[in-house]
């Protein structure tokens, strides 16, 4: 159950707080927070499920998600969890902004959660305008998921091992 805290708007310098969008000009930055809203979701809730049309991109504030995945070759899903760290700001759920449209995994708050979240077309629109932002996300979010597939290719690899 998701909780859109619409009175608070986003603001360019919370967008820079996080590592996908630190370090923009702070110009772009208030373009881009534009396009975001804040939302929340209590422990326990489901926040996507894989499979699902990838309506909403989010970037992580407070809390704790945990991303899993269900081969269909392994009994159980492989789960990974995206934790804050000391700076928050982790994103996730962004297979619409490569194009996919769909969700590629399951997203569960472990804790209570708040999220800034974007509309994917509308933020993939703003890259496209803008080329050297775009690649300059693009680029930060393909380390992002380098990073989780490699965990979920080592999860992968125990659980067939073991």
């Amino acid at each position: 159950m998701r909780s859109q805290e619409s009175a608070s708007e986003v603001d360019g310098e919370t967008l820079g707080q996080t590592a996908i969008f630190e370090g923009l000009p702070s110009d772009v930055l208030s373009e881009l927070a534009r396009l975001f809203w804040r939302e929340s979701y209590p422990l326990g809730s489901t926040i996507f499920s894989e499979g699902d049309p990838a309506d909403r991109a989010f970037l992580l504030r407070e809390g704790s998600v945990t991303l899993s995945v269900a081969p269909s070759s392994l009994p159980e899903p492989l789960d990974t969890t995206v934790l804050v760290p000391p700076r928050s700001g982790q994103a996730f759920g962004w297979s619409s902004a490569l194009g996919t449209g769909r969700h590629s995994v399951t997203a569960v708050a472990t804790t209570a959660v708040r999220v800034l979240a974007a509309d994917p077309g509308a933020l993939l629109a703003y890259l496209d305008r803008h080329p050297v932002t775009g690649y300059t996300v693009m680029r930060r979010l393909a380390r992002v998921l380098s990073h989780r597939l490699a965990i979920m290719r080592s999860l992968a690899l125990a659980t067939v091992c073991d």
